[in-house]
């Protein structure tokens, strides 16, 4: 969420101030939930030394500082141009060799498509491209054009969507009026549609993979934010937030207005209108009806939209001879079995045609295998009576990939002692899950630790005891029953030490693969015995968000690379070659407060620069390193 901002424009509603008022804010919440980047909308009443003056809408500013303020880059680092290269902040060279490139080149092979990947940041591009077209903005894109890159390596070409108000049949002839062949005309036959405003988009229909992306993201976005049912709700609720004050507003400017009729009317036949229009333009075929299901454990990707659970079946409208693209992404702790239906195939990604009716089913179970990564790492069984943390087990995701433990139980001997992991409890990989028997007990001793869990009902025995962790198939994916009693370290039995396991990849049910705990055990982190003499510090948890140089620079072919986390946040951290072209992904999920160390082998590259960049919600870092061979 953004929360800061360096200016705002009050703006009075454009050419849709006399009629609805809410215009260009209904096409913007349309979208704001996706990745695009949009103007945020409230409307205000105002007045002027005490005078009323009617209804103005609050809105960002497009500037530098709202690029900044949304993508965490230096906004004096970045290229805004507007409308045909007019530059705003920077200069258009970066842009002009785009335009140079696809006046220049054959359009239609994989190599164009490379580039435009490298250049253009082309999932929003494409959003964008595809919800003008069905907004009908007549106004557009001769004008209300302005565009960004950051001025780096990886810096790719993205557009903001303002001043939309022309669409939804404003001055047009209604919702049937075809965008797709104004937008992609080579001639101009209105002001906004000049052959220097419509020529990246027809360059780029060119090829033919960005084609069926745009048709594809066409139908996603009529199969979902822009259902007639879905966009008469969004026009209801803005206008009646309104509704108190647009009367006084119109008495204050003696305006007749308008009623909502014509823009629910377009809300209700745009849909048909435009997939005629793409047909038509495109020869892409009829119209096909896609279901897709799938079984818990799991979600789809069909083109651009993310398919979970709770939006499934999903039923959409698609086109004949437009290939549609599927993947199956199995949720941490299963396993993808395969597609049926239609087509029956074993593969995540699959592509296919769709007919009048076309039936897709995905099937998910539990991975056992992988579950089998989850390791008891540690025990505390028999506090030292000065210094009673409670009974407590450590749980350890040994595996490069997150593992969703949620409905498993931890047990004892007594099978009536069962501890239930809450729905959606994930570990990620190389962390750690503590499950506490006495929360303030275990909160007054180490306060510290966070990743913990209870309270577990139950303790375990100071005599020794079988214990053991079952998934929610009944399967015993760890167990081991450890004892107080030589050859297991006694140190655990009262003396204030702990049981941890030396090395996770070893077999925890071996005597000989555990040792007691240096002080009171390091419940949540690594064991104690594991660590280096730095390691043993008290860790500080950093305050921001920071990226540090790899080490060595040069390197040949690996390198390491350590980095800061200062919030629970969702981060990627990623290499990329001297093009922008991303070739390794480091990590990409949540990670909790702390420092990181990854490695990175480069030996499947040539030599060269390469770039590596960390970015979270709120923070984005690269550096530069070199490979030498």
């Amino acid at each position: 969420d953004v929360t800061t901002f360096k200016g705002f424009v009050l703006r009075n509603a454009g050419n849709d101030w006399q009629y609805t008022h809410i215009r260009d804010a209904v096409m913007q919440t349309l979208v704001k939930d996706l990745d695009i980047d949009y103007q945020e909308y409230r409307p205000a009443t105002s007045f002027i030394n005490g005078e009323y003056w009617g209804i103005y809408n609050i809105r960002e500013k497009i500037n530098e500082h709202y690029i900044a303020y949304r993508h965490g880059v230096d906004p004096d680092n970045i290229d805004l141009l507007e409308n045909n290269m007019k530059v705003i902040v920077g200069d258009s060279l970066a842009y002009q060799q785009l335009i140079d490139y696809v006046s220049t080149n054959d359009m239609t092979t994989d190599a164009a498509y490379a580039y435009l990947d490298s250049v253009i940041d082309l999932d929003e591009c494409i959003l964008y491209f595809a919800a003008q077209a069905y907004y009908d903005n007549l106004d557009w894109p001769g004008t209300n054009i302005k565009f960004w890159r950051e001025r780096s390596a990886s810096g790719k070409w993205r557009w903001i969507l303002f001043g939309v108000e022309f669409g939804f049949g404003l001055y047009a002839h209604g919702p049937s009026e075809d965008h797709i062949t104004f937008m992609f005309s080579p001639v101009e036959t209105r002001y906004s549609n000049p052959p220097w405003a419509t020529l990246l988009q027809r360059k780029l229909i060119e090829n033919p993979t960005f084609r069926n992306r745009f048709i594809n993201q066409i139908a996603d976005l009529l199969n979902t934010n822009f259902r007639s049912e879905r966009v008469i709700n969004v026009i209801n609720t803005l206008a009646n937030h309104i509704a108190s004050e647009i009367t006084k507003h119109r008495a204050r400017w003696g305006l007749y207005g308008e009623n909502l009729d014509k823009m629910t009317t377009f809300a209700q036949q745009r849909p048909a209108y435009l997939r005629t229009h793409v047909r038509n333009y495109f020869k892409c075929g009829r119209d096909g009806t896609l279901t897709v299901d799938a079984t818990a454990g799991g979600s789809v990707k069909l083109n651009t939209l993310k398919l979970q659970s709770a939006d499934m079946p999903f039923s959409g409208i698609y086109f004949w001879d437009n290939a549609i693209h599927l993947k199956a992404i199995p949720a941490p702790g299963y396993k993808f079995d395969g597609w049926s239906g239609a087509v029956t195939s074993y593969e995540e990604s699959i592509s296919l045609s769709v007919t009048s009716s076309t039936n897709l089913y995905a099937s998910f179970s539990i991975d056992s295998a992988l579950a089998k990564e989850i390791v008891i790492n540690e025990i505390n069984y028999n506090s030292a009576d000065d210094f009673d943390s409670g009974d407590w087990v450590e749980l350890f995701n040994r595996s490069d990939r997150p593992i969703n433990i949620g409905g498993w139980f931890f047990s004892d001997s007594n099978n009536d002692h069962r501890f239930i992991l809450p729905a959606g409890t994930i570990i990620e990989p190389g962390n750690y899950l503590v499950l506490i028997e006495n929360d303030s007990a275990f909160t007054s001793c180490f306060p510290e630790v966070k990743n913990c869990m209870g309270e577990t009902g139950f303790g375990l025995s100071a005599s020794g005891e079988f214990i053991k962790l079952v998934n929610n198939e009944g399967q015993i994916i760890d167990s081991l029953t450890y004892d107080d009693n030589l050859p297991w370290p006694v140190e655990a039995d009262g003396a204030g030490a702990t049981l941890e396991l030396i090395d996770a990849s070893r077999d925890n049910s071996v005597v000989d693969n555990w040792k007691a705990s240096q002080a009171h055990g390091t419940p949540g982190r690594a064991n104690s015995f594991e660590s280096t003499i730095e390691e043993n510090k008290i860790e500080v948890m950093p305050d921001e968000f920071s990226l540090s140089q790899n080490y060595p620079n040069p390197f040949n072919a690996t390198t390491t690379i350590k980095y800061s986390v200062s919030m629970n946040s969702h981060i990627s951290l990623q290499v990329y070659d001297i093009l922008g072209k991303e070739v390794a992904t480091l990590f990409k999920g949540t990670h909790q407060p702390g420092n990181y160390v990854v490695s990175f082998d480069g030996s499947g590259l040539s030599s060269g620069v390469y770039y590596y960049q960390l970015k979270s919600d709120n923070f984005i870092e690269t550096k530069k390193f070199v490979l030498l061979k």
